[in-house]
């Protein structure tokens, strides 16, 4: 039984590796693209600093809200 927990276990933390830097990854790269065209709306004045901000905590809000979602699916 320990041995079937010890390979179960390892399974998910190999998992857990590669899941959960892909996830930050991908929500950062969404960040860089926000403030880019953000950038870019704030000059020619189609969109407000405020809104950029409060885009970018949303993402935020995401991203830890999958990570624990991970995280459940790791305790499981």
């Amino acid at each position: 039984v320990n041995d079937q927990f010890k390979d179960r276990s390892i399974a998910a933390s190999r998992l857990m590796s590669i899941f959960s830097p892909a996830i930050m990854l991908t929500v950062n790269l969404g960040i860089v693209v926000v403030i880019w065209l953000g950038g870019l709306g704030v000059e020619s004045g189609d969109i407000q600093v405020g809104h950029i901000i409060a885009f970018i905590n949303y993402m935020t809000q995401i991203l830890f809200s999958l990570m624990m979602i991970t995280m459940v699916f790791n305790m499981f």
